[in-house]
């Protein structure tokens, strides 16, 4: 939730936690260990990739964020992925990335104390396809 209020297009972040490699992402998928887990829009189709932690490229970081250890300073951590249709019209915060960083960024203005809510894509829910 909001700490404060936000403009439209304010930008928060940086997203921040250890970067993971495909070993650590083959390892966390599909349990609770993905749950505070962001990873770029480009890495979406290696995700489910049955090779993802095995091979040549095990070691090769992904670019994916695990803000679980970064409890303390990290806002953004506290983004909520709409889980259903009816929650997509509470998105009011997007995904964005500067490099490889990722941020996000208010989609129109936030009032203090609102549930911070985004669309964490096809790959986060596995019941759900997104917003």
């Amino acid at each position: 939730f909001a700490a404060a209020a936000f403009p439209k297009y304010a930008v928060l972040g940086p997203y921040l936690g250890p970067t993971q490699t495909r070993r650590d992402m083959a390892q966390k998928r599909y349990t609770a260990g993905m749950d505070y887990v962001l990873c770029p829009k480009r890495f979406a189709k290696d995700a489910n990739d049955p090779e993802l932690g095995f091979g040549d490229r095990a070691d090769e970081l992904t670019y994916c964020v695990d803000a679980r250890p970064w409890a303390s300073n990290n806002p953004t951590r506290y983004v909520n992925a709409a889980a259903n249709t009816k929650q997509c019209a509470g998105v009011n915060v997007e995904f964005c990335e500067f490099g490889q960083v990722a941020y996000f960024r208010t989609t129109e203005a936030v009032p203090a104390g609102t549930e911070l809510v985004t669309d964490y894509g096809e790959n986060y829910w596995p019941d759900f396809r997104g917003c």
